[in-house]
């Protein structure tokens, strides 16, 4: 179904809901899709009580500011109906931590489109989290199988599999994810813990000092590096 947004900048100092930006960030963080349909000058005109206060007869404004305000827009909003609902609550329900009740609604999803890759990784994830971690091996698995070139799916599993010791296997993904996405820190760091501890101390610090040449803030990567050094 659609839905509308009007936004109007009524007053030039700043308040949160105020910030259109911040508003259709979330909304496509929920995978829901937006239009700019139109744009019209600001007039600050208001069918209110208080009119008079906003602008004087003869379209003399009562401020001088209202020339900065920027224009007033109106957005279409692509809002889901059917299943895709479920999906879109899941993606709210993930981003408030709430996994149990987030997997119920990607699985009732995946019910209708079951080869749906996006929920396939995000119920993958999900069931990581909640210590679901064999269904949510298998999930990413599929996810990964449709889209082979996903570095994030490629890392989440790998990171999965190090959890549950399948060494191995951990150890190939994390080279895939690095592979497809050579100037992330991560998949270097989760490589160099796999390594580690496989026994190939010296291979695993290289992951780890290639995690720091990208990023010398990334997290845990020099504190690793120095375990590595200790032994």
């Amino acid at each position: 179904g659609l839905k509308w947004i009007v936004w109007r900048r009524a007053f030039p100092a700043y308040f949160p809901e105020q910030d259109v930006a911040a508003l259709l960030g979330r909304l496509a963080s929920l995978d829901i899709k937006t239009e700019l349909v139109a744009t019209f000058t600001e007039t600050i005109f208001e069918n209110r009580e208080n009119i008079h206060f906003r602008r004087y007869p003869g379209g003399t404004y009562v401020f001088p500011w209202h020339s900065d305000i920027p224009d007033a827009r109106i957005y279409r909003v692509y809002w889901p109906a059917g299943p895709e609902r479920s999906y879109v609550q899941g993606n709210a329900l993930f981003a408030k931590e709430q996994y149990a009740a987030a997997i119920a609604e990607y699985e009732r999803f995946l019910q209708v489109k079951p080869d749906h890759q996006p929920a396939l990784a995000k119920v993958g994830n999900a069931y990581v989290i909640a210590g679901r971690t064999t269904e949510g091996i298998q999930a990413l698995r599929k996810a990964l199988q449709i889209d082979p070139n996903d570095s994030l799916v490629a890392l989440s599993l790998a990171n999965a599999l190090y959890e549950e010791r399948q060494l191995r296997e951990a150890a190939l993904y994390a080279r895939r994810a690095v592979r497809l996405n050579p100037n992330d820190p991560m998949p270097y760091d989760v490589l160099g813990r796999v390594l580690g501890v496989q026994g190939h101390v010296a291979e695993a610090a290289k992951q780890f000092e290639q995690a720091l040449r990208i990023d010398p803030t990334f997290p845990g990567a020099q504190d690793n590096l120095n375990a590595l050094r200790e032994l």
